[in-house]
């Protein structure tokens, strides 16, 4: 082997151990938050800012309505149930991008792991030689 090919991958090591840096700082990140995780993905960003809007909104529903009616009455029982299922969709959706986030971080030290064995044995290679 050349210094060439040992020091083109140290550089593809390099780049893989910041992927998998990067992956865990991501996923750590979104257990951290937990229900007010905010993802790096735009669109699961969007969906999950949506999804709050509209419990927030239905919030704000069922606290006027408990204003006005009381605590059995037919709209306010309606407007929780929409609340509940607003909130289920919310922890659904943070659930699926955490889970998105750890496959990511698996697949980023799944290719880290067999740069670190071949740039071993090159290493190794070298110095046998």
């Amino acid at each position: 082997m050349t210094a060439q090919t040992v020091s083109e991958l140290n550089t593809q090591v390099v780049d893989a151990h910041s992927r998998v840096i990067a992956a865990q700082s991501a996923y750590d990140a979104l257990r951290t938050a937990g229900r007010n995780a905010v993802p790096t993905d735009a669109a699961a960003a969007a969906a999950l800012t949506a999804l709050r809007s509209q419990a927030d909104s239905l919030r704000q529903q069922v606290d006027s309505a408990a204003m006005v009616y009381g605590p059995r009455h037919p709209t306010l029982l309606r407007l929780k149930a929409q609340l509940a299922a607003a909130n289920a969709q919310v922890d659904a959706e943070v659930a699926r991008v955490t889970a998105g986030a750890k496959s990511s971080l698996a697949q980023a030290q799944a290719s880290l792991a067999p740069l670190k064995q071949r740039q071993q044995s090159l290493t190794g290679g070298l110095f046998a030689d």
